[in-house]
């Protein structure tokens, strides 16, 4: 069969050429030019023989194309075969170096374990010692607390501390008012910083006038008054402060004291009274 199909390409060369003499031949006649009746013969023999010739170059290059590809599919049926063999050698060594390197692996892991063991020995008593400060900075710090006083009152030199009068007993004067003097005592070992102060009467009382450096806040009690303040350092107290109250014509006594707050004063103090009695004529 593959000397058929070999020969197939030649007989239909020369059948295409055969037919193309039969044609010049019928059409001889009409070459009346003698040039051209000698010229047309030799060109029709060379154009076929130069078909022949390529069909035979062709089926020659084809010929050792396909011993090539012969030779190659031996080549890799032979590399094949020793690439099956190459791997099973290859599981072969890879299993012994498993078994080795497993073995290996062990020693270096306990080696591991005794060195990190001293390492995190170490690091852990540095983490301990690290979350011992923590602690200590982030415990709650000491708060400034306030006392109301009225003046004078016990204040004996240190290490001694203030000791703050709630109860005093005042004249009443012919304008009806009554004359209060007071003071804060920061008793703590903290310093108050960034205050206010909220100055506040009994509800039947009123001020005869505006006590110095207090202010009203619009909107506000009118029996309470306002003041801010930078400090006030510990163990220590503030400056006397004056305010004249009107209480109830009758009234044998009556309550005052202050709200205040401070960056470092402890929260929700409320209010700290003291008692004022009225001393009449």
């Amino acid at each position: 069969m593959l000397g058929l199909a070999s020969a197939i390409p030649y007989v239909l060369a020369i059948a295409t050429i055969l037919a193309g003499g039969l044609d010049l031949y019928h059409r001889w006649a009409e070459l009346r030019e003698k040039p051209l009746r000698k010229l047309v013969p030799i060109l029709f023999v060379l154009i076929g023989l130069l078909t022949l010739v390529s069909l035979h170059y062709d089926n020659t290059e084809k010929q050792k194309a396909d011993q090539d590809i012969q030779g190659l599919k031996t080549q890799v049926q032979v590399a094949t075969k020793a690439e099956d063999t190459a791997i099973r050698n290859q599981k072969d060594n890879t299993a012994t170096f498993l078994s080795q390197f497993q073995r290996l692996s062990g020693e270096v892991a306990d080696l591991k374990t005794k060195v990190q063991t001293a390492a995190l020995q170490k690091r852990l008593a540095t983490v301990q010692g690290e979350l011992e400060k923590t602690q200590k900075a982030l415990a709650p710090a000491p708060k400034a607390t306030l006392l109301f006083s009225f003046v004078p009152f016990s204040n004996p030199p240190l290490p001694q501390l203030s000791v703050p009068s709630t109860d005093v007993t005042l004249p009443v004067r012919q304008d009806g008012s009554v004359h209060v003097q007071f003071a804060l005592i920061n008793n703590t070992a903290v310093d108050a910083l960034d205050g206010d102060i909220t100055l506040q009467i009994c509800d039947h009382c009123r001020f005869a006038k505006e006590p110095a450096g207090f202010t009203t806040i619009p909107g506000e009690r009118e029996t309470q008054r306002y003041m801010t303040f930078d400090h006030i350092f510990h163990v220590s107290h503030t400056v006397t402060m004056d305010v004249d109250v009107t209480p109830l014509p009758d009234a044998p006594s009556f309550k005052m004291g202050v709200i205040y707050r401070c960056r470092t004063c402890v929260a929700d103090a409320g209010v700290i009274l003291g008692t004022v009695y009225v001393s009449r004529p």
